[in-house]
């Protein structure tokens, strides 16, 4: 029990408050009883007495009404207050999905027949100066890497990427235009421009 708490403080002094009244009430009416016994007139004697007795019972009655209330308070569980915050992964805590679609006019490149891909990437990162991303994919069952960088201070326009296996560059360009996506344009050793998306899958 926390016995520093201000409600708890004012209940026990209501409680003392009460007692104190009681007793005092208790002497008043032993003295005056007293007098009251001198006279002549019984009917007054008893009804003060009983006048007495009412707002007795009255003040015990209250008295027991408040422990009860604060024993009830301090056995009654409280329910703990549970607040959850959700705070929104950043670009580079995100896991991303890079995809690449080639027109119906654009000719095949080191991929041969290939029109259509979506791979696994990372963001590195993502600020105004830099954006790096990491793709991950697979080359006759060898995982390999593709790095896509773009220092925006000395190339404002677009970035380069390259790979190894097989082996190919070009250029690149992504605008942020949700959370959750960015949409842009990439050029391969053919020099065609092929629509590009980066998308956050969580």
């Amino acid at each position: 029990m926390n016995w520093s708490n201000p409600v708890i403080i004012g209940l026990l002094v209501f409680i003392a408050f009460l007692i104190v009244v009681i007793v005092g009430n208790t002497i008043a009416a032993s003295v005056l009883g007293g007098k009251f016994k001198k006279r002549k007139t019984t009917s007054a004697t008893t009804t003060t007495k009983s006048s007495g007795w009412f707002w007795k019972l009255v003040i015990i009655g209250v008295i027991g009404f408040g422990i009860f209330g604060v024993v009830r308070y301090f056995k009654t569980p409280k329910k703990a207050i549970v607040q959850t915050v959700i705070t929104p992964k950043s670009i580079t805590e995100r896991k991303w999905k890079l995809r690449w679609k080639k027109l119906p006019t654009t000719p095949n490149g080191v991929n041969g027949n290939q029109r259509e891909i979506r791979l696994d990437a990372v963001v590195m990162k993502y600020d105004r100066f830099e954006f790096k991303i990491v793709v991950f994919y697979k080359e006759q069952g060898q995982d390999e890497q593709a790095l896509l960088y773009w220092n925006r201070v000395e190339s404002p326009h677009y970035g380069i990427w390259s790979q190894n296996n097989p082996k190919d560059s070009g250029r690149w360009a992504l605008e942020r235009v949700r959370d959750d996506l960015f949409v842009g344009w990439e050029t391969s050793s053919t020099g065609a421009e092929i629509p590009l998306w980066l998308e956050a899958v969580d």
